[in-house]
């Protein structure tokens, strides 16, 4: 068991910093403006030019370990790609700073057909659900049926202010959240028909929407981050600080890109939630003693992992679990991570006069006892990458700062 042990540690070592639980990935990557996952393992980020070179977009199929050019076609006067979205790993639509000009392939990126998403005057993002409806956004909104071949008005009176963001309950169904300039959105046809919500927010930062089902949600901007539990009629702010993008993964988990907006440089932080938005502790600081400036964007393919562009030119890739191990299926949860004095200990009944160990990074037990109540002392540790074991249950992995 030792052995494991050992085993086990050296490689969180090699793949976990002991400061963060966003591992960085090897591969510097310049510029970069934006990010899309289709799964754990392939994905796409697309630059900005500085100079007068086109941006450039690149993938991996390897969990961000490697990556390689897809060229893209000199056409139209594009010098960032706005937004990404592949359906598959032929089938792909990229948007473009340039109004006029965004991308759509069949082939992988062999062959691009510039589409014009029909909104002129301002760049735009689009968002796809999976069945391929898709909606191009700014300051007004269009449609499209066919994965972005072909583009339409929306029946969407509300224009003329900016739209930041659409998501839609799991990326299906017919019921979706748009948030806009002074407004919240919702629609329950699938995006024919849209109705403003008579909700608290005022236009401020780059805010963000995200919705677990239909009654509980989450948006963010300069002015905080807000939680709704009957649809969005009413919303109560959770952090007092702005935010970007949000991704939950059930109703008390979550991760937001954190934003001071009254500095220069936004002090970054990637902030997590495990219990609904009542507390958020930050996961990723940037202001630490590495090259990070702030936190660019982030992307979740599924559940139980992330990935993170940065200004340092690097990508952060995120084992969700770590920190939380099997907080939605096991009965054992420890809480808070990283950790400095004490861990907490839910289901403490269950647990009561169990066996624990907690063993370092060369598979030694350091501290080891017999559980009483809901903590557990780890003042005396030294920082670092640790497991806890009870009786013979799963270990768990936590980080002592």
């Amino acid at each position: 068991m030792k052995r494991l042990y050992i085993l086990y540690i050296f490689l969180l070592l090699i793949s976990f910093k002991t400061d963060a639980q966003w591992v960085q990935l090897p591969q510097e990557i310049p510029n970069m403006n934006s990010i899309y996952f289709i799964d754990v393992n392939i994905g796409y980020i697309g630059t900005k030019s500085i100079d007068d070179d086109l941006p450039k977009l690149f993938k991996t199929t390897n969990g961000g370990v490697n990556w390689t050019e897809i060229i893209v076609p000199e056409t139209g006067n594009y010098t960032k790609i706005t937004s990404i979205h592949f359906f598959d790993e032929n089938k792909g639509f990229l948007t473009t700073d340039d109004p006029n000009t965004s991308l759509k392939t069949t082939d992988g990126g062999e062959n691009w057909n510039v589409i014009y998403c029909g909104i002129e005057g301002a760049q735009g993002k689009a968002y796809f659900k999976n069945d391929g409806t898709g909606f191009y956004y700014t300051y007004d909104l269009t449609r499209s049926d066919d994965e972005g071949a072909t583009w339409s008005p929306a029946n969407f009176e509300y224009g003329g202010l900016g739209i930041h963001d659409i998501y839609f309950i799991n990326n299906q169904g017919a019921i979706g959240y748009m948030i806009k300039d002074w407004g919240i959105f919702k629609t329950i046809n699938n995006g024919e028909t849209w109705t403003w919500l008579l909700a608290t927010y005022e236009s401020s930062g780059a805010p963000s929407i995200f919705f677990v089902d239909e009654e509980v949600g989450y948006h963010s901007g300069g002015g905080g981050i807000y939680k709704t539990v009957n649809g969005g009629e009413t919303w109560q702010n959770t952090y007092v600080l702005g935010g970007t993008e949000l991704y939950f993964i059930n109703e008390n988990i979550g991760f937001v890109i954190s934003r001071n907006f009254m500095q220069n440089h936004p002090n970054d932080t990637i902030l997590k939630t495990l219990d609904g938005g009542d507390n958020w502790q930050a996961m990723h600081t940037v202001d630490n003693p590495g090259n990070i400036e702030y936190i660019i964007d982030f992307n979740f393919p599924d559940s139980t992992t992330g990935y993170a562009i940065a200004s340092d030119g690097y990508i952060y890739k995120l084992d969700v679990a770590a920190g939380i191990e099997d907080i939605t299926n096991n009965t054992v949860a420890i809480y808070p991570i990283p950790a400095k004095n004490v861990l907490n200990i839910n289901n403490v009944e269950e647990l009561q006069n169990s066996k624990y160990q907690i063993v370092d990074f060369t598979g030694k037990t350091i501290i080891e006892g017999t559980i009483t109540d809901r903590t557990i002392n780890i003042s005396k540790l030294a920082k670092g990458v640790y497991l806890l074991q009870i009786d013979n249950r799963k270990a768990i992995k936590f980080i002592k700062e």
